[in-house]
């Protein structure tokens, strides 16, 4: 989690990438969000926030991933079902990685 959030930092509100979490089995995305974080001390400017979320495979009778207990058929379509990311760490256009899936 903390290289994530070393590799996302400096980059723009949008920004993502897919991670092994620590549970055992699941899959995490994060990413840099556009919400500010924290006010920062007066003087310096406000950093957007870096947020991270679990993805669960779904029951071993079906397929797919669980993310806030919604269900989704494929990874891809979860990616590019949330709409705030937008670019693949380095600053890949998300459509080129997960294609324009729409499933859910």
């Amino acid at each position: 989690r903390d290289e994530a959030h070393r590799l996302l930092s400096g980059s723009p509100p949008g920004t993502f990438l897919l991670r092994f979490s620590n549970e055992v089995g699941c899959l995490a995305i994060t990413w840099v969000s556009s919400q500010a974080t924290t006010p920062p001390p007066q003087g310096l400017p406000t950093r957007p926030a870096v947020t991270s979320v679990l993805l669960k495979p779904t029951r071993r009778s079906q397929n797919g991933w669980e993310m806030n207990g919604e269900r989704y058929e494929s990874l891809a379509g979860l990616i590019m079902g949330i709409e705030e990311l937008k670019w693949v760490h380095p600053g890949v256009e998300k459509a080129r990685v997960f294609g324009t899936s729409k499933y859910k």
